[in-house]
């Protein structure tokens, strides 16, 4: 995205950089929104490169973010893949477990009925 806006443009590669799941990405953005404005406003004229002077690269600004997030959120995706590999694992075990029971059982079912033969023999009429 190119926009003849630099507060848009900085705001928009700050995004690239920062996952979109972090819960506090939009509340971000906004505060970034509004402390450039306000940086603006005593400007007459404001180009990209005096955002990334005053604010820091969008790469380095994300950094720092991501630096200074609470370890609850920077872990909470970790934790979310930890609860669905736990979850997985434990459906994949009872599927086994079901499908093991069902084998077992229809080889006993098998075995009992393979034991059973019958011979039938015929006999010539005088």
């Amino acid at each position: 995205m190119h926009t003849s806006d630099p507060v848009e443009q900085y705001i928009h590669d700050v995004h690239q950089y920062l996952p979109n799941s972090s819960e506090a990405l939009s509340d971000i953005l906004s505060d970034l929104h509004q402390e450039m404005t306000e940086f603006c406003a005593d400007k007459a004229a404001v180009s990209y490169a005096d955002l990334v002077e005053h604010f820091g690269s969008p790469e380095q600004f994300s950094s720092s973010f991501l630096r200074n997030l609470p370890e609850e959120q920077s872990k909470g995706k970790s934790r979310r893949r930890k609860q669905i590999l736990t979850f997985a694992i434990i459906i994949t075990t009872f599927v086994l477990l079901f499908i093991f029971f069902f084998l077992h059982r229809d080889i006993n079912s098998t075995i009992v009925s393979v034991g059973y033969s019958l011979e039938i023999e015929t006999v010539p009429n005088p």
